[in-house]
């Protein structure tokens, strides 16, 4: 079953803003296929905040809590 609500989008300054980033590091990202997927709209940049999230998703790291007692 589909979802009939529609994506909530963001341009790239709203996206740069909510990642930290400036709009030319999303611009870099892009060329380097780095960074959210996003939607070419009638020639403007926009992303999905599911898709922004989901690259934040997949930019987690998490620490092993024995490894970092022990180099204390």
């Amino acid at each position: 079953m589909q979802n009939s609500e529609p994506a909530k989008l963001m341009s790239q300054l709203q996206t740069a803003r909510f990642l930290g980033r400036s709009v030319r590091t999303l611009t870099l990202w892009r060329r380097r296929r780095y960074g959210p997927t996003f939607l070419k709209v009638g020639g403007a940049v926009m992303y999905t905040v599911a898709d922004v999230t989901a690259f934040l998703n997949g930019c987690r790291v998490t620490v092993n809590a024995a490894r970092s007692e022990a180099s204390r």
